[in-house]
């Protein structure tokens, strides 16, 4: 086929999405509509990521995955766990979602850093 654009993904290929649960350590409220969630690393090792990159979160509301981007906030040469900050939207689902609603020990999935 033409430089491979249709060869069909083998299953290990499909299962691998990059996608990793990460526990969350800590939801720190910053202002009233605004939280900053630091994220433990996983027991595979450490997440290697650069300021101004952003993590993919993939939660589950109402029985349907909703996936948003949020940028980081910590840096990996200061703090010893990464963290992404997210501000309140009105009407927004998941920033309202994770504003009110996520707690230290909840697992989240995540699509590792990009950008």
């Amino acid at each position: 086929m033409a430089f491979g654009l249709f060869k069909k993904k083998n299953k290990e290929e499909k299962l691998n999405t990059g996608i990793i649960s990460l526990k969350v350590k800590e939801v720190v409220r910053e202002t009233a509509d605004a939280v900053s969630i630091h994220f433990e690393h996983p027991d595979s090792g450490k997440i290697e990521y650069k300021s101004g990159q952003y993590f993919t979160l993939i939660v589950n509301i109402n029985g349907k995955e909703e996936r948003r981007a949020y940028s980081v906030c910590s840096s990996p040469y200061v703090h010893a766990n990464p963290a992404v900050a997210v501000k309140r939207v009105d009407g927004g689902l998941v920033s309202n979602y994770l504003n009110a609603e996520l707690k230290a020990g909840d697992l989240v999935k995540v699509i590792p850093p990009l950008g």
